[in-house]
């Protein structure tokens, strides 16, 4: 049974692993301030370290599509890591990834890790499903742009940024967001225009405010529930919310 040395705010994988393990990991992670904006890595420059978000951080795997354009992929928060490729033996990094809302992070040298992996343990497990839960993740999201409206897929993302967050209030501009799905800003103050009418959000001055999750969630696409039952299934452990 797994014994949340490091506590369940200050990162689910962490926390999910045997005590043992927790302390030898705790002893080579550095703790450090994570900037808005900040960029972690920029595609094809070397991973030097993996993070380990802490709870109201969120940051952001970028896909760039060659001709200019840019979404954000997938959403990374205290339930995750970033810097995956380092586990798969990649050395420098295949997306851009961006602090989306800045806070405190646990750092480790890609090389640590490595020797952390190489002692064997729980660990290793625990990065290879939530390499499979990442490419869900990616997956539906690649779906999500295709199908689904614009306003329900910002239903989706914002129950992500929540659920990444744990914060009702989110400081976020429009035209983050708009960068975020990769649409147009005015499509985004539209879509939250109506979902302000709704009473389900209100925004003022780059703060959101989910009002009223529960019809938050009935006005969302399914890709929150899918992208959400892929992580329980596979991390059942780490996942605290049930």
């Amino acid at each position: 049974m797994t014994s949340p040395i490091a506590s369940l705010e200050t990162n689910l994988l962490i926390a999910s692993l045997p005590a043992k393990q927790q302390r030898r990991l705790l002893r080579r992670l550095e703790a450090v301030a994570i900037q808005t904006n900040e960029d972690l890595y920029e595609s094809g420059q070397p991973i030097r370290y993996v993070y380990f978000p802490t709870k109201g951080c969120l940051i952001s795997v970028i896909t760039e599509l060659g001709d200019g354009k840019t979404f954000d992929a997938v959403l990374i928060g205290y339930e995750g890591l970033a810097g995956v490729e380092a586990f798969l033996g990649v050395e420098k990094a295949q997306f851009c990834v961006t602090v989306r809302i800045g806070g405190r992070a646990l750092r480790m040298e890609t090389e640590v890790i490595g020797a952390e992996l190489r002692v064997g343990g729980c660990l290793s497990e625990v990065i290879q499903r939530y390499v499979q839960f990442l490419l869900l993740a990616f997956s539906q999201k690649a779906g999500c742009n295709c199908f689904h409206s614009l306003e329900r897929h910002l239903c989706s993302w914002l129950l992500r940024i929540q659920d990444h967050t744990q914060a009702d209030e989110i400081e976020i501009t429009h035209e983050v967001l708009a960068e975020m799905l990769g649409v147009r800003r005015v499509g985004i103050s539209q879509a939250a225009r109506k979902l302000m009418e709704a009473g389900l959000i209100r925004y003022s001055w780059g703060k959101l405010t989910i009002l009223d999750r529960k019809r938050l969630e009935e006005y969302a696409c399914v890709c929150h529930e899918r992208i959400t039952q892929s992580y329980q299934r596979l991390l059942d452990s780490a996942w605290p919310y049930l």
